[in-house]
């Protein structure tokens, strides 16, 4: 049977920033979370999937923030060292050849759970990948 894996790009991103210490570049710039997502988009690659794509959330609002006005509007601004990895980190899963999904008004984790159900009703295997977890 075929294997997809979603990875889940934010869960990703957030995940090593938290896990690996503040390291720099010679520049200065941060680059802890690059060097974490990078060593986990090579143990996706490591397994071999049939499929593989790299979902991130599109930027500017989502369907969810018209529906609920105050939807996560708890959830603290993303910190600026991490803000910063953003880019190099799309710039690297574009590198490693994983196909960046984004869709403008739909979380990522929507477009995951939207993908994984038709490849299952495909006779997919399918793995969701959120940086140390994986689910089929």
């Amino acid at each position: 049977m075929p294997r997809l894996v979603l990875i889940d790009g934010s869960s990703y991103l957030y995940r090593a920033f938290h896990a690996l210490p503040p390291l720099t570049a010679p520049d200065g710039a941060p680059t802890g979370a690059l060097l974490g997502v990078l060593n986990m988009l090579r143990a996706t690659l490591r397994e071999k999937p049939d499929y593989a794509a790299f979902v991130v959330d599109a930027p500017g609002p989502t369907f969810r923030d018209a529906m609920f006005p105050a939807y996560k509007a708890q959830r603290p601004s993303m910190p600026d060292d991490l803000r910063a990895q953003v880019e190099p980190m799309m710039q690297i899963v574009e590198a490693l050849g994983f196909p960046i999904l984004r869709e403008p008004g739909v979380e990522a984790d929507d477009v995951i759970g939207t993908l994984a159900l038709q490849a299952a009703e495909a006779g997919i295997d399918v793995v969701i990948s959120t940086g140390g977890r994986q689910r089929r």
